[in-house]
């Protein structure tokens, strides 16, 4: 899931209930849910840690990404680097802080 760009007015608790929801349909669909967390967000890190259902979090390069505790992150987005002529972001993959690592499309067979 990108969650970015959320108003400042928008009631968390929405923003909450949408996420969870998205996270429900993707896991029924047997695959991994993750999110990506950007700027603006509507949401501490500590909501985002205890009201969310995701164990797989990705961090946007913005300065004001909130740092999720207990957990972290498990992609870091940094500053654009130039390919070949082209910017892209660089993003590192880790461990976070409860051992977890980045999942890329992954189902789940039941």
């Amino acid at each position: 899931m990108d969650l970015e760009g959320i108003a400042p007015d928008w009631p968390p608790q929405q923003t909450v209930d949408h996420c969870n929801s998205w996270f429900d349909v993707v896991e029924a669909a047997g695959y991994v849910p993750g999110i990506y967390v950007g700027e603006p967000v509507n949401l501490t890190g500590e909501r985002l840690f205890s009201s969310l259902k995701f164990h797989h979090y990705w961090k946007s390069l913005s300065g004001a990404t909130s740092d999720i505790p207990t957990r972290g992150y498990q992609m870091i987005q940094s500053g654009a680097d130039p390919v070949a002529g082209i910017s892209i972001d660089s993003n590192v993959a880790q461990r976070d802080l409860l051992g977890g690592n980045a999942q890329w499309l992954v189902i789940v067979h039941r």
